[in-house]
């Protein structure tokens, strides 16, 4: 018969607990990185919507002489 601390040993994980197979950390990898990547996408995008256009050039102070 196997004792009780025998029988504990081999219910737990060879894992520490919290550990994730190598296959789904590279899934959650991969989805922070999609997130990321649509946040900048999206703040790179709104930032540039806040800006106003490019100055416009005032008139220069030089009169415009027109050659006839």
């Amino acid at each position: 018969m196997v004792s009780v601390i025998e029988r504990r040993k081999l219910a737990r994980s060879k894992d520490p607990a919290g550990s994730v197979s190598r296959h789904a950390q590279q899934r959650v990898d991969e989805r922070v990185r999609d997130v990321m990547a649509r946040r900048d996408a999206a703040q790179r995008r709104d930032s540039h919507a806040d800006q106003p256009g490019p100055a416009r050039r005032l008139a220069s102070s030089r009169p415009v002489t027109r050659d006839a």
